[in-house]
């Protein structure tokens, strides 16, 4: 019987790994397809003197001048610059083991352990991330547009570790030392991870403070570091927002407007994020109301304490609904809300969706059949979706591929105007909108950068 238990716990590590290693070459696929894309463009060169980057040292000035001139998002815009540095082919290996690294985050964040491992909920969250993102290749795939997203989400996560294994008791006191060693590292640790991306930088701070709370309500002890690493949260996403860049990038898109534009947009964000979101609501709202209907004897009659037992037990899905919301609605007090922003949002309610998930006794007949067949119409309808990216993807690194042969041919030609077609995407894994990547005018970005990348004079969309 020993031998029997020891066996199938092998089998069953043996099943992780193979899933693991399976979503990262899915993964690969849809990456080693996605090909450069509009803004990889414009960041291979240095902000700073217009020279294509070529080493790390003008990356750092490069972020000088983008700051003042561009945007405030250093960090990931850093990223980005290494990245293509790097190259493509280095860069879809790291974004692999990345996004690989996200899933577990966002499984450790729903679970609080790693300990009697779940492969269901592993696969289930990757598939629904992958199912509701809904700009997936800009969110994950896209050089640049997951150095912003995937990679801010990613270090934002990584810093929130601590503060989700304290909120199950498990630190315990530390030497004073450690502790002003600690608070320091995260003080540090908190500029970087709020200086990501405005609307998650806005939900760490939302979420931190939720953390917080908690620890006073419960008597968990309050450490230095949770107290540093927050007001340095809020020192990085100060810094991002107040960067020269953002107030003449904000009036160029119309300004922030006033609370009727904000009015109008909490509606309007609502709306999208009924639509975006629909199959996480969906799930959301069985899962409530399954843990409600186990919990009506608690809730028949009413006090304050029932309340507040609920709301504890609650209280993981509870501090990543707020980070949710706040990524959300922050959202308002800009024009655009580019399909993937969404991404980082996303993350999150997944991740209270999925712990909401472990707070359920799950041990009835009929959970159990509601449980299979809930997991069979996500396969399918992954696997049905997977199939479409990949003729997507593939489909636009054909094009990609004929347009770059145009671009050489017409130099070896010693032609300095060159006309190739636009490429248009079909569905949120491409990069490429459905609209194209090229302007009419050949003077206008991103035609402008593409040819600067090609060391042509014009870059002309062809028919």
């Amino acid at each position: 019987m020993l031998k029997k238990k020891e066996y199938n716990k092998k089998l069953y590590a043996l099943s992780i790994i193979i899933i693991t290693l399976l979503i990262g070459f899915l993964f690969y696929i849809l990456n080693y397809y996605t090909p450069l894309y509009a803004d990889d463009y414009t960041y291979s060169f240095s902000f700073s003197t217009g020279e294509r980057i070529e080493s790390v040292s003008q990356i750092v000035d490069s972020q000088v001048a983008h700051y003042q001139t561009m945007n405030g998002r250093v960090v990931t815009h850093f990223l980005a610059q290494l990245f293509l540095l790097l190259g493509d082919n280095v860069f879809n290996i790291i974004n692999v083991f990345s996004f690989l690294l996200l899933l577990y985050l966002i499984y450790f964040h729903s679970c609080g352990t790693f300990k009697n491992f779940s492969l269901s909920k592993f696969s289930m969250i990757a598939m629904l991330l992958f199912l509701s993102t809904p700009a997936f290749g800009q969110s994950f795939l896209w050089i640049t547009g997951s150095s912003n997203y995937l990679y801010g989400i990613l270090i934002i996560l990584l810093f929130l570790v601590p503060y989700r294994i304290q909120i199950d008791g498990k630190i315990n006191n530390c030497h004073i030392l450690t502790e002003i060693v600690f608070s320091v590292t995260y003080f540090v640790f908190g500029i970087i991870a709020g200086w990501t991306n405005e609307n998650t930088s806005v939900a760490l701070i939302s979420m931190v403070v939720a953390y917080v709370f908690f620890f006073c309500i419960k008597s968990i002890r309050i450490h230095a570091w949770n107290i540093t690493g927050g007001i340095g949260a809020v020192v990085g996403c100060v810094l991002m927002l107040i960067a020269p860049g953002n107030s003449s990038r904000l009036s160029n898109l119309g300004g922030s407007g006033g609370i009727g534009a904000w009015i109008k947009r909490f509606v309007l964000y609502s709306c999208d994020l009924i639509v975006i979101l629909k199959l996480i609501l969906l799930l959301l709202c069985v899962l409530l109301l399954v843990y409600f209907y186990q919990k009506q004897k608690q809730m028949s009659c009413f006090s304050i304490k029932g309340f507040l037992d609920i709301l504890f037990e609650c209280k993981v899905p509870f501090i990543y609904m707020i980070g949710f919301l706040a990524s959300v609605y922050s959202m308002i007090v800009t024009p655009i809300f580019p399909g993937r922003v969404w991404s980082g949002p996303v993350v999150l309610i997944l991740i209270a969706v999925f712990n909401l998930y472990s707070l359920i006794d799950t041990s009835s007949i009929k959970f159990s059949m509601g449980k299979t067949v809930t997991i069979s119409f996500v396969l399918v309808l992954s696997i049905a979706t997977f199939v479409n990216a990949y003729f997507d993807v593939k489909n636009v690194d054909s094009f990609y591929d004929e347009r770059i042969s145009m671009i050489e041919m017409a130099k070896e030609m010693d032609e300095k105007s060159v006309e190739i077609p636009n490429i248009n995407g079909s569905t949120q894994f491409s990069v490429y909108s459905s609209d194209g990547d090229l302007n009419a005018d050949s003077n206008e970005w991103p035609n402008t950068a593409i040819a600067k990348y090609y060391e042509v004079d014009k870059i002309i969309r062809g028919n």
